[in-house]
């Protein structure tokens, strides 16, 4: 009879089914931008708990899926030389570009969370100077996007203290 109780034991712990922790995550907060053609989006997860019961799976909180795309990188056909200066700065920063040939194009500082800070400047030439003031901004690292007419980009990183 003991025998018999235990193996009755063995077996009904094996059926037991409990929480299953898998890598997945749920975006408990975070944020799609999109700006000069390109699109950032970010989240701040955690995982998600699973409970499975015979043929049904219940889920608690949200699943991020996954995409299998392809990151094509391109390189610029145009000939760009700039600088952009002082780096760090606390209160405005000059950017100054060398373009191989008149083009036109948009200026735009991006904070670390994609979102667009500063207004954008437009720029039409070969020599293009334009000062940004950044001295309302908070201190952190930021990116300065330049996106040609061909819709070409190049970005600076900087940082305001």
């Amino acid at each position: 009879m003991r025998y018999l109780i235990i193996t009755l034991f063995f077996l009904s712990v094996l059926n037991l089914k409990a929480q299953i922790l898998e890598k997945q995550v749920i975006g408990s907060t975070g944020d799609t931008n999109t700006a000069g053609g390109m699109t950032l989006t970010a989240t701040a997860g955690e995982l998600s708990v699973e409970t499975k019961t015979g043929s049904f799976t219940l889920t608690e909180g949200f699943h991020q899926g996954f995409a299998d795309e392809n990151v094509a990188i391109k390189n610029i056909s145009i000939d760009v030389e700039y600088s952009l200066f002082p780096n760090p700065s606390s209160y405005f920063i000059n950017v100054k570009l060398d373009l191989s040939e008149t083009i036109s194009g948009e200026m735009q500082i991006i904070n670390a969370l994609g979102k667009t800070v500063l207004a954008t400047q437009y720029f039409s030439g070969t020599a293009v100077n334009t000062k940004f003031d950044i001295s309302r901004l908070t201190n952190g690292v930021y990116f300065l996007n330049i996106v040609f007419e061909n819709k070409e980009t190049e970005q600076i990183s900087f940082i305001k203290n």
